[in-house]
């Protein structure tokens, strides 16, 4: 682990899924082989997945499968490929992960959120569009969606009274 942590702001959308730079399709498929060029693209515990623009059947919990941490890893690759040079090559990066959660059910499924990444504290090796990274999950916040993605620019937004976060769905 290194010193230096990176906070990632992710809306888990049941269309979309949503970062500081990237918006991209809440559905992959596994496959065994890379698909053609341009698509992204990320291997995780010797599988391959490949983003596809087809709606994901919505899901209550998105914590009782790996298929949202799935989508959480292609999040994470794309924030970090954006910076590549800003980590040492070979070094364990070590994230903080913002995560938004519909307010209907912020209440009821924060903590579980909050615990399902949180059991993720090993370190954590994939690749993104044949990219290596290594990262480790070293804390974790829930908040409404879309307010993940305002807490990013929190020092912009903060001197004034109001600001309204508007999330506009899939």
């Amino acid at each position: 682990m290194n010193n230096r942590t990176t906070v990632i702001a992710i809306d888990h959308g049941n269309r979309n899924i949503k970062t500081q730079n990237h918006v991209f399709p809440a559905s992959y498929i596994a496959s065994g082989h890379l698909p053609a060029m341009g698509n992204d693209t990320l291997t995780y515990n010797g599988k391959e997945y490949t983003l596809i623009d087809k709606r994901m059947q919505q899901k209550n919990g998105k914590t009782n499968d790996e298929s949202y941490f799935i989508l959480t890893l292609f999040a994470i690759g794309k924030e970090l490929a954006n910076k590549m040079d800003s980590y040492p090559k070979g070094k364990c990066i070590d994230v903080e992960i913002l995560a938004g959660l519909p307010p209907l059910h912020y209440k009821e499924l924060k903590t579980r959120h909050m615990e399902y990444y949180k059991s993720k504290d090993k370190k954590i090796d994939f690749e993104f569009n044949k990219i290596p990274f290594s990262i480790h999950i070293k804390d974790v916040h829930i908040y409404p969606q879309a307010f993940a993605a305002a807490v990013t620019v929190f020092d912009k937004v903060s001197m004034y009274k109001v600001v309204n976060v508007v999330d506009i769905g899939g």
